[in-house]
Order: structure tokens, then C-alpha cells, then sequence
């Protein structure tokens, strides 16, 4: 399927009508953009089109109902165009995201009007609300490649001779017209290089692959009890280049904004990301940004907030790491943290799971504490009324009863550097509560509104859960 292959989800952008700025000042923010993330191409939406799921580079794109695509912007490549050129939507071939590979290549292939080619196609969806895009870049990614040239040799060897030539040199003839194409600069000059792909493309038997082929190297840690950043992050973060006017980037970052529902954008200077810079919404100027590594510990990184990133918008951004492959290549973007991933289903369970670690850590604590007596129940007591419950099944919350009538926070936590405080533990058996049986629903997608699952107070998870050592 062409979907294994393509850009699995869009930037989009506010269109010119939708941008109240000049033709000029557009096509410059337009510029600017693409510059920044280094695209070829983006789609143009007549209002919000936001992504509804995040963006692993794995999981197919979906969004809200929203804003039609209604032009797709691209870099000027031939003579005499200009740096930006807006082709309206109704130009663009569109396939199923479930069409053969091949298909999508013809389509891609195909001139407008007889006489541009402009290397795009939108994949899924329908015309006007695609899921993703197929180009060029998409053509020469190392995947598409060694599928195509693994596809041909295969089919060479059963079929023989197309034409008297062998169709298991194809692909190879494609990308060698790529680069050809690439120094090009007439349509004139490019049609007959065209016709000559399209038409060896055209005999390839047809072959339609139903597996989702995205391979990464991003596995899950498979360890809820220290989560890694990768294991929740956001893939990409979009960005503007800094150094360009003044004007121009406030147009850019509002075309970004509006159009994607885009809180917080990365920040490039000269090309480069300043992993240290973003641009929020609601400010002029850039603000500091805190930066870590996918591969780092997310408890590390709600554990190094301070009281102001606690009580504000979180947005934290991932380095890339060439190292780590994405279903789309290695990682040329920036990732994210924000408060959606924080509270992720994912990061959720890993809350939870420290709650009932410590839950157990307390029980074998109280039950050290308590007489030893050989093959019998231990019971502790709860309340003003000091009425016995068995140790195995009482509640972390009675526990925490028993705990402060008898006076053993010392003997639970000892030599705890920074003490643990009768309130502290009161929140720490509300946050378990409502994690446990609230916030878990948001597996199944429903949405709870939380009162005491919030950063403070998973910091406070965190820093009890250090205190009884359950995480050496």
C-alpha cells in the first residue's frame, strides 16, 4: 500500500485568503516555513485542521472534522517560477491510501494541464481533507527504494524480458531519470524522461501489500516503572526560521498556529535548531525551552520541573537523534513534550503503577513493623474507633490511617531527607484514587476531568516512591 510509503500525516497551513496579509509577505512566510522544516511542498486549509492522535510517525494520521485543503503550496523548479508556486487543490492527483505503490508513482508522474509536472500527490481521505502526501521525497526515502528495486527483482526473475528490457531494471532506470529530473529546470525538457518512466511503470504487475510496513527502531521500553521520553513523546515539532524578517516570521507562525492548532513552534536560526528557544502562542518574542533526549528518563523529567513550568503550559523539546529510526527514516525533527503527552494513557498506567508499588512497599513495611506471628493474619487498626483490618486487604488510604494514629512515619520512611508530611501522604491515596479510578478510562479514550492527577502531584508520586526506593 502507497500509505506505507507516504508522508502519514500533514502540516498544514492557513491559506491567502484565510491569512489577511499581503501576496508577498505570504509567499515569504510560505518560504519560510518549508525552509525551516526543509519540505518541497505543504497544504494550504481554509481553516483549523488539527490532529486528533499523536504523531509517532507509526500510527496512521487521523484529524478532527475541520478546515478543506484548498491549495498545495511547493518551491519553484522550473524556469522562469517563482519561489513559491500555489496550485489549486482540484490540480492535484488523489489516490486511496490502500492503492498499489506503483499507482501512486503514475500519478505522481502525470503532467498538469499537459505541461507541469509538479511531482504530488495526496494520499487518503478525500481531495480536499488527505491524510498525507506522496512527492518526490518521498519516492528517494531508503525505504520507498529498497522496496521498489526488491519488488522488480522479483518480478524480473518470474517474468523475464519487458520489451527487451529486463523489468528487474526498472528502478533502477527511475531513480537514475530522478537525477536527471533533479538538474532539470524546462518541463520541455523533462516530458519525454517522463513518458519514458511512466511508461515501463505502467507494465509492472500489480501487487498491493495490506500490512502496515513502518518499521522503527522506536520500541517501547516495555518497563512502565521508568518510562522513556520515546515512549510518549510527540514525533515532530514544527518550526519557523528566526532570522528572517520580522513581519515575515510573526505571518508564519500565525499561519502555523491557526492552522494546526499549534501551541508552542521550534525555533531555527540560520537552518539550525536552537534546542533552547520555542515561540509560544500568546507571545511576541521567543521564551526559554527546556530540551532532553528520547532516551531519557520521563520521571527524570517531571522531577527536574520547577514550580513555574509546573503551574504553566508544559513544552518540552526532543532533541533529534539520527541514531533512532522512525517509521518515515532516521529522526530529522524535533519531537515534543506538552501536557497532552504527559497525561497520555501510556504515562497514566506508569503513574499508576508507582502508586501501587508503593502501596506494596508501605504494606511490607507495616507488616515488619508489626508482631510476628507464625502462620497467623496480621491486623492493623484504622480510625478514632481502632477497629482491626487484615494487613493483605486493607486500602493504601487506611494504611496511611494506621500510619499517622500510631505515630510511624519515621518507621516507614527513615532517614528521608526532606520530610514526608501527613498531608503529603493524604494527597498521594487521592492521586492513586483518582488514577486509578478515573484517569485509566483515558485507555479507552474517555476523558475525565482530574482534580488531584496533576504534575505537582506526580512529582510527589515520584518523590515518595524514591523515599521507599522503589526504583534502585
Amino acid at each position: 500500500m502507497i500509505q506505507n510509503y507516504d508522508t502519514n500525516g500533514l502540516i498544514h497551513l492557513l491559506n491567502f485568503d484565510s491569512a489577511k496579509t499581503n501576496e508577498e509577505r505570504y509567499k515569504k512566510a510560505v518560504l519560510n516555513i518549508l525552509d525551516a522544516q526543509k519540505f518541497s511542498c505543504i497544504p494550504l486549509v481554509d481553516g483549523l485542521r488539527e490532529r486528533s492522535n499523536t504523531n509517532n510517525l507509526k500510527d496512521r494520521a487521523t484529524y478532527e472534522n475541520g478546515g478543506d485543503v484548498t491549495h498545495i503550496a511547493r518551491k519553484g523548479i522550473y524556469e522562469g517560477e517563482d519561489e513559491i508556486v500555489i496550485i489549486p487543490i482540484s490540480d492535484i492527483n488523489h489516490i486511496p491510501e490502500d492503492s498499489d505503490l506503483i499507482e501512486g508513482l503514475l500519478q505522481l508522474f502525470q503532467l498538469r494541464n499537459d505541461e507541469i509536472c509538479d511531482f504530488i500527490i495526496t494520499v487518503g481521505g478525500t481531495s480536499k481533507q488527505p491524510i498525507a502526501l506522496f512527492t518526490l521525497n518521498e519516492l528517494k526515502n531508503p525505504n520507498t527504494k529498497e522496496h521498489l528495486f526488491r519488488r522488480m527483482a522479483y518480478h524480473g526473475i518470474s517474468i523475464g524480458k519487458l520489451e527487451g528490457k529486463k523489468l528487474s531494471t526498472v528502478a533502477k532506470d527511475v531513480y537514475d531519470n530522478l537525477e536527471i529530473i533533479d538538474s532539470k529546470k524546462s518541463s520541455q525538457n523533462i516530458k519525454p524522461i517522463l513518458k519514458e518512466i511512466t511508461k515501463d511503470l505502467a507494465k509492472i504487475p500489480k501487487y498491493v501489500d495490506k500490512y502496515n510496513l513502518r518499521g522503527s527502531s522506536l520500541i517501547d521500553s516495555g518497563n512502565f516503572a521508568d518510562l522513556a521520553i520515546k515512549d510518549v513523546m510527540q514525533m515532530v515539532t514544527c518550526g519557523v526560521e528566526n532570522t528572517d524578517d520580522k513581519k515575515v516570521v510573526e505571518v508564519a507562525r500565525r499561519l502555523l498556529h491557526r492552522a494546526n492548532n499549534f501551541t508552542n513552534l521550534a525555533v531555527y536560526e540560520n537552518g539550525i535548531l536552537n534546542v533552547n528557544k520555542i515561540y509560544n502562542q500568546s507571545r511576541t518574542e521567543t521564551s526559554d525551552a527546556k530540551n532532553v533526549k528520547a532516551t531519557d528518563s520521563l520521571r527524570d523529567l517531571i522531577m527536574s520541573f520547577d514550580k513555574n513550568q509546573i503551574n504553566n503550559d508544559v513544552f518540552v523539546i526532543v532533541e533529534p537523534d539520527p541514531e533512532i529510526l522512525t517509521g518515515e527514516g532516521k529522526m530529522q525533527y524535533p519531537g515534543c513534550i506538552t501536557s497532552k503527552e504527559l497525561f497520555s494513557a501510556k504515562a497514566l498506567l506508569s503513574y499508576a503503577a508507582s502508586c501501587v508499588m508503593i502501596e506494596s512497599c508501605i504494606r511490607e513495611r507495616l507488616s515488619n513493623h508489626l508482631p510476628k506471628v507464625e502462620n497467623k493474619v496480621q491486623y492493623i487498626t484504622v480510625g478514632e474507633e481502632q477497629k482491626e483490618y487484615e494487613l493483605e486487604k486493607v486500602t493504601l488510604g487506611q494504611m496511611i490511617n494506621h500510619i499517622k494514629y500510631s505515630n510511624l512515619i519515621k518507621h516507614i520512611f527513615p532517614q528521608v531527607k526532606e520530610q514526608i508530611t501527613w498531608g503529603e501522604l493524604d494527597t498521594l491515596n487521592a492521586t492513586r484514587i483518582e488514577l486509578v479510578h478515573k484517569a485509566l478510562v483515558k485507555c479507552f479514550g474517555k476523558k475525565e476531568h482530574l482534580a488531584y492527577a496533576t504534575t505537582e502531584n506526580i512529582q510527589l508520586i515520584f518523590r515518595i516512591g524514591e523515599c521507599l526506593k522503589i526504583y534502585d
